[in-house]
């Protein structure tokens, strides 16, 4: 990566507003990782603003004191410019070490009698008339679905549902539009680059994994595998690689590394219509239809279904922030959000809320959150690809 802390000042008259982006271990040496063992201090205490070489400003954190990456400050007749430099005071324990990555991961010819042709001919006409039927029932499903919301939100353009809660508050509209001047996603969005296209020991690097180089291809995931006879999201279409092969370690499936890789590919393929299709096969319907019936579903001691807040409530706040329409809600992901300081993938999101709602979350990429990943994606059909976001 190319620093640890980016600066840009914009002036307005008199005044110079000061942004720093600041990539950097909050670890306060209270919380213990995986293995029970505690995580030693490593935080920053002091940033320090200069011009001139000489200390313009100081501002001290400390490791509850600095819950994003973005600071800023405002100082009186100062020139326009951008660095990538900047000082920090840190505080960092002895032992230092890396805290371990979560493991990511017929044919057959029926020949029949001629007396039992009649009956087997039959019988497959009825049941592609009736996966035709049920296609028909899920596209009208969907189209009913963006009618709800545009019916509920007539001011908001249909394309403008993928920004969530961005879309549907003007003054929210407004920080979101300063935010993306200088995006907190944009390290992980630089990580997730240089490692697509970093050969391997075999030469091979990520982009002989996917369709063209995966460049622009994020708006077909997930997408059913008639052969594995499963949903496969982005993440998981990186776990079938052999080890060694392709990749030197695998990376957690729902944050760090894979965010970043999938926020880059995400980044790639941004303004492309969110095309998922469901092939006529009865396995894929039933992985729409139970991602449709889990999303519905109340469950946790505060009885909430994804449906309660994402369906109902949209708009509306539940503590300080403002909830995100379903749909289009997957069309922004991967996400930065504030609550984690860091990036996540839509299963970080699905554990999050399972969590939020005192539920039981989930494995990332378990079939229950991969089902709901598909039924949100196809019912988001034709709108744009906005990842990666930014989310409060």
């Amino acid at each position: 990566m190319a620093s640890t802390i980016r600066v840009r000042a914009t002036s307005s008259g008199e005044t110079t507003e000061v942004q720093a982006l600041i990539q950097h271990p909050m670890d306060s040496g209270f919380v213990k990782d995986a293995k029970g063992e505690i995580i030693p201090p490593h935080f920053i205490q002091q940033l320090t603003f200069e011009y001139d070489g000489k200390n313009g400003v100081r501002r001290p954190t400390g490791a509850a004191a600095f819950p994003g990456p973005l600071r800023q400050v405002r100082l009186q007749g100062r020139q326009e410019g951008r660095r990538a430099e900047g000082q920090l005071g840190r505080q960092q324990g002895r032992d230092r070490h890396h805290h371990g990555e979560d493991p990511m991961k017929l044919r057959s010819a029926i020949h029949l009698a001629s007396a039992a042709l009649a009956l087997a001919r039959a019988d497959v006409c009825q049941r592609a008339a009736a996966g035709a039927r049920r296609h028909d029932r899920s596209r009208r499903r969907r189209q009913g679905v963006q009618k709800f919301f545009t019916d509920k939100f007539p001011k908001v353009k249909l394309e403008d549902f993928v920004n969530g809660p961005y879309s549907m508050n003007e003054d929210l509209h407004r920080q979101w539009q300063e935010k993306e001047q200088f995006p907190p996603y944009e390290f992980s969005l630089e990580m997730g680059k240089e490692m697509f296209s970093k050969p391997f020991k075999n030469g091979k690097s990520y982009e002989d994994c996917f369709p063209n180089k995966g460049i622009g291809i994020r708006q077909n995931y997930p997408y059913f595998d008639e052969k594995e006879g499963k949903v496969i999201t982005l993440e998981l279409a990186f776990e079938p690689l052999p080890r060694g092969q392709w990749r030197s370690r695998r990376s957690p499936m729902c944050r760090d590394e894979m965010a970043a890789l999938t926020a880059y590919m995400a980044f790639t393929s941004r303004g492309k219509p969110m095309d998922i299709k469901i092939p006529n096969d009865p396995r894929a319907l039933a992985a729409y239809e139970n991602g449709k019936e889990y999303f519905y579903t109340r469950r946790g001691q505060l009885n909430f279904s994804c449906a309660t807040c994402h369906v109902q409530s949209p708009g509306e706040r539940i503590r300080a922030e403002m909830l995100a329409p379903a749909l289009g809600i997957v069309n922004a992901m991967p996400i930065y959000r504030s609550e984690w300081s860091g990036m996540g993938t839509t299963s970080r999101r699905f554990t999050t809320c399972n969590s939020q709602i005192r539920g039981v979350p989930l494995s990332p990429q378990d079939d229950e959150y991969r089902n709901v990943e598909y039924y949100l994606s196809y019912v988001s059909n034709g709108l744009p690809i906005s990842g990666p976001g930014a989310r409060p």
